[in-house]
């Protein structure tokens, strides 16, 4: 099983099944786009002004679902619909935000395989990428494609060597198809965003991910499969990466807590893999890692 395998699927209808609707009521927050880490004196107040040039500023989402990472900005924020675009692969997806968005940008389309004609300000993704195929590629894709900021949420994992390979890790949906699951290198990608141009980076860890499965899947079963060398070799993760273009030429690479880590037992299993984590980031091309707890 490879890209290919994948890509023979009805991509657009493999997306589209019953399980996609949950979307229309996912959460979001401000954690989850790059505006104020690019401009951390806004104080959450980020687009908030509208004479301001930042509420001009062009927003790309890949993996936009049902929109609700639009609409939480609409809401929010002061930005022109017009310099929203969002990227979806889905039927489902890209026709509700047609028809209760029509204000913004919306383009239907298989992301690996999208080819960009222009340049955005912003970009962000929340658990899209690492069901992609190529995750690097589709990483080093949009950050060569981002003037200012770019975020990601993604499942990760702690040492370096990325996993996307359908043999190794796949979720299976009974009578529709497989999709990807990537364990993304948080190193790789902090690698990958210095060397695209961005020098100041922060990653945000989340926790330990819970276990996945190395029962192989039978046919027409669902369910989440990672192979048993992958799952030894690997610690997973909850993560996030904020990548800026700052004008200050040093690069830095902070890490940090997420805020939502708590109890002492939980604290001590978690403080051990976060030291593993600023590690292996600091094996980086010797770059500098600044580290420190803070809410996230």
């Amino acid at each position: 099983m490879n890209i290919q395998t994948y890509k023979n699927q009805d991509l657009k209808s493999l997306w589209s099944s019953k399980a996609y609707d949950k979307y229309q009521y996912a959460q979001w927050n401000k954690l989850y786009y790059p505006f104020n880490f690019w401009n951390d004196k806004s104080n959450g107040q980020f687009f908030k002004t509208d004479t301001h040039r930042d509420n001009e500023r062009t927003i790309l989402e890949i993996g936009s679902a049902m929109g609700r990472g639009y609409e939480f900005l609409r809401s929010s924020m002061a930005i022109q619909p017009k310099n929203f675009t969002g990227i979806d692969i889905t039927n489902t997806g890209i026709n509700y935000c047609k028809e209760n968005y029509p204000e913004a940008n919306w383009i239907q389309s298989d992301f690996s395989s999208y080819e960009f004609t222009k340049k955005y300000d912003f970009s962000y993704e929340r658990h899209s990428i690492h069901h992609m195929p190529e995750p690097m590629e589709q990483f080093k894709k949009i950050l060569d494609n981002t003037n200012c900021a770019f975020c990601s949420t993604f499942r990760g994992c702690i040492e370096p060597g990325t996993v996307s390979d359908l043999r190794l890790g796949r979720f299976s949906i009974s009578d529709s198809g497989i999709f990807f699951l990537n364990i993304i290198s948080v190193p790789d990608l902090i690698a990958l965003a210095i060397d695209s141009g961005f020098n100041r980076i922060k990653v945000v860890y989340r926790g330990l991910h819970e276990t996945i499965s190395s029962k192989q899947l039978n046919q027409n079963e669902s369910g989440w499969f990672l192979d048993e060398a992958v799952a030894r070799e690997k610690t997973l993760i909850y993560s996030q990466l904020f990548a800026a273009r700052a004008s200050d030429p040093k690069i830095s690479v902070e890490v940090c807590y997420s805020q939502g880590l708590r109890g002492i037992k939980l604290r001590l299993i978690q403080a051990r893999e976060f030291r593993r984590l600023s590690k292996a980031i600091s094996l980086i091309n010797n770059r500098i890692v600044l580290t420190r707890l803070i809410p996230s």
